[in-house]
C-alpha cells in the first residue's frame, strides 16, 4: 500500500509529488538523513513542515498540522478530511524542498551500495 494511502486513506483529496516513483525512502528513514517531511504549495511555492495538531514535527506526512488556509474540510472534532490540491508531498532539508523520488535520488548518489 502507497504510504500516501495509509496516511490520508481515502478521505482527502490526493496528495502526490507529482513524479512517477519507484523505491522511495520511508520517513524514519528520510528523517535520519536530514529530511523532514513537509508539503509544498506550487500555487504560492511555500514549503509548510508536517506537524502534529499541536505544532509538534510529525516524523510522518501529517495533514493535521497544515496551516487553516490550507485546509479544505474538517471533521467536526477538528481532524483534516481534505486539503488543497495543490500541495505536493516531499521532504525538506536544509531550507530546500525534495519530491519523495527527489529524496530518494539524491540518497542513492550520497551512499554507494553494494
Amino acid at each position: 500500500m502507497d504510504h500516501l494511502h495509509r496516511v490520508f486513506g481515502n478521505a482527502s483529496q490526493p496528495v502526490t509529488d507529482g513524479e512517477e516513483h519507484g523505491v522511495l525512502p520511508d520517513d524514519e528513514a528520510a528523517t535520519c538523513l536530514g529530511f523532514r517531511p513537509a508539503f509544498l504549495d506550487y500555487t504560492t511555492w511555500v514549503v509548510h513542515p508536517s506537524l502534529h495538531r499541536d505544532g509538534r514535527y510529525a516524523h510522518f506526512h501529517s495533514i493535521e498540522g497544515l496551516p487553516h488556509d490550507l485546509v479544505v474540510r474538517h471533521w467536526l472534532d477538528g481532524h483534516v478530511v481534505r486539503v488543497k490540491p495543490t500541495l505536493i508531498a516531499g521532504y525538506e532539508r536544509k531550507g530546500f524542498f525534495y519530491t519523495r523520488t527527489a529524496a530518494a535520488r539524491a540518497t542513492a548518489e550520497w551512499f554507494v551500495r553494494e
